[in-house]
């Protein structure tokens, strides 16, 4: 398959330097790319929040903060990244490394482990800075084949099914009527209704919900109309002696997120017609890493750009980064107000739950379609599903049929305590079985995928500098 024909029947509406006509499209163009993105970037910080034990209150502001990371983000990768037409926003590849270490950690800060949530933030944005600032993202891209991809990106999906399932546990109806409602506007209406179905799904269930009395109002009549972003709000400078472990402990949300934000690149600058070169890649992830700083300083989570951002450009034809940037203010300014916060987080859990089920279905299946581009060979199976299951059964044995492992390793100082994490993290251990595995068991150009990578590399035009 041409790697150039995957992409030819996307019409542009407006290209990443294209400004919109007048300031009412250019707003109402940006809060239609929000709508879009909603269910992703509400869906992590409501999951880790539960995961932490967060009281809804708490959790409203968290919300807020993580809407300044993604506004902050957002207008970062607009102007200092790659200028392409990315919205960032919570990634998923985070939500278990964020609450294995706040869940670790929050006994001795406190603030239901978010300090050391906040330290390993900013040195996995640290990381993920030079990593792109160095050059190494463009270097090493080619080395990342479709079989180590396929694993990591299925376990992230399946990993998080626990969390939809205890989210719906209440109120199943619930989470079935918001799916059903997502598949119908996606599927059976067009236009502005089908491209923001997640959103329309999630209000409408919202209001099914508190009609039968399961949404609590007190967190909203509770919480500020307005609050400035202020620095480590969670208290993160009580947490710097974690600074190491929480870092090694965030680097396989690091990783995996690196990894998904190389195919959105390539997919991205294909689909806008973008000159097709290394340094993308290299101010991309240097720019996402600024963005994970300010998610550990701002008492946010870690972005990431949005595979559902290229599906918005595809469904639109609008790549203008004018517009991502407007939505990039729109969602600082947003965060700004927590009783918007605090209404999110009053989202019924079934609702969230319905959303969220199908989100991280579409996340295995990104994974899994990694499969058009290698053959199923014996080999290839083997070693992705191993990888793959791997990933999701290691960390079911340290953490909940393994207690003299996980005492043993957490009892071992701080050594002990980044390996239990790394352990815990499935698409950690889906990825270090993966790349092993491919590096050590034979296997010709085209059964690895390198033939097709090489056939993508033809399209790169290299520029003249260098980041």
């Amino acid at each position: 398959m041409s790697a150039q024909k995957e992409f030819t029947a996307i019409r542009i509406v407006y290209y990443p330097e294209d400004k919109p006509k007048n300031p009412v499209e250019w707003f109402i163009l940006s809060f239609q790319h929000i709508l879009i993105m909603f269910g992703a970037t509400v869906a992590a910080p409501l999951i880790i929040g539960d995961a932490l034990g967060m009281d809804p209150l708490s959790k409203g502001y968290f919300v807020s903060y993580v809407w300044m990371t993604m506004g902050i983000a957002t207008i970062l990768m607009a102007t200092f990244g790659s200028k392409m037409p990315f919205i960032e926003g919570s990634s998923f590849s985070y939500i278990i490394p964020i609450t294995s270490i706040g869940n670790l950690y929050k006994a001795s800060v406190g603030y239901f482990g978010m300090p050391a949530v906040a330290v390993g933030l900013i040195g996995g944005g640290i990381f993920e800075f030079l990593v792109g600032f160095s050059r190494l993202a463009g270097i090493i891209r080619p080395y990342v084949t479709p079989i180590i991809i396929m694993p990591v990106i299925v376990t992230i999906g399946l990993s998080l099914v626990f969390y939809a399932a205890l989210l719906t546990a209440k109120a199943p109806w619930l989470a079935v009527l918001t799916i059903a409602i997502v598949f119908f506007l996606a599927h059976f209406t067009k236009g502005f209704p089908s491209y923001t179905s997640v959103f329309w799904a999630a209000v409408i269930g919202y209001i099914i919900g508190a009609a039968a009395g399961l949404v609590d109002w007190t967190p909203v009549f509770e919480a500020e109309w307005f609050r400035p972003p202020t620095l480590f709000p969670w208290g993160g400078y009580a947490a710097w002696h974690l600074f190491v472990p929480a870092t090694i402990g965030i680097l396989p949300g690091v990783i995996a997120s690196i990894i998904e934000t190389i195919g959105d690149v390539f997919t991205l600058a294909i689909f806008t017609g973008t000159r097709y070169h290394r340094w993308l890649w290299n101010r991309t992830i240097a720019s996402e890493g600024l963005g994970v700083m300010a998610g550990g300083l701002l008492g946010g989570i870690a972005p990431t750009t949005y595979t559902e951002n290229i599906g918005a450009v595809a469904l639109t034809g609008v790549a203008s980064r004018y517009v991502t940037l407007g939505a990039g203010v729109i969602a600082f300014f947003l965060g700004m107000i927590p009783k918007f916060g605090a209404v999110i987080a009053a989202m019924p859990g079934a609702v969230l739950g319905g959303i969220v089920f199908i989100t991280f279905g579409l996340i295995a299946m990104g994974g899994i379609k990694n499969l058009e581009i290698i053959p199923l060979t014996a080999r290839n199976m083997m070693i992705m599903g191993t990888a793959l299951t791997l990933g999701l059964g290691v960390p079911q044995v340290i953490d909940v049929y393994g207690p003299q492992y996980k005492e043993m390793l957490l009892n071992a100082g701080t050594a002990g305590q980044t390996v239990y994490i790394l352990l815990t993290t499935p698409m950690a251990v889906a990825f270090f079985s993966a790349a092993l595995l491919d590096y050590l068991i034979p296997g010709t150009r085209e059964e690895r995928g390198v033939a097709y990578m090489e056939e993508l590399k033809k399209l790169e035009v290299y520029a003249p500098i260098s980041f």
